[in-house]
């Protein structure tokens, strides 16, 4: 069984580390996006420099956790914060129970409603 295909439960982990990671990646690639509308004239070294940080997440992050913030991010933004127990994708409260368990590493951050990557607070 291939690793998307895995339950979630044996998916990779899924923790602060690689939700910032994804978050990092999310913000690089609006900035490439938005560079190559606004600015096309911006310097090809410059949206290099930008790929090679792309390119370099990426490998530092599991397959199956790429796919699902490929998918996501063709439906919007696949990384939300939460705050105060809300996610901020989906503007639904996220059990506190859930957040305790992804807090301890035992849950995916993921959103329970939205099935965004979550970044929790503090």
């Amino acid at each position: 069984m291939n690793q998307a295909n895995k339950p979630e439960n044996e998916q990779p982990p899924c923790t602060r580390r690689e939700v910032a990671l994804l978050a990092q990646l999310q913000e690089i690639e609006l900035v490439i996006e938005e560079s190559n509308i606004l600015h096309p004239e911006n310097s090809e070294r410059r949206l290099e420099s930008l790929r090679l940080q792309r390119q370099e997440l990426r490998r530092n992050l599991p397959s199956a956790w790429l796919e699902r913030y490929d998918k996501l991010r063709e439906q919007g933004a696949p990384v939300v914060k939460e705050a105060s127990g809300i996610c901020t994708g989906c503007r639904l409260r996220v059990p506190q129970g859930d957040l305790q368990r992804m807090r301890n590493g035992s849950a995916p951050w993921l959103c329970p409603n939205c099935s965004r990557f979550i970044l929790l607070s503090e």
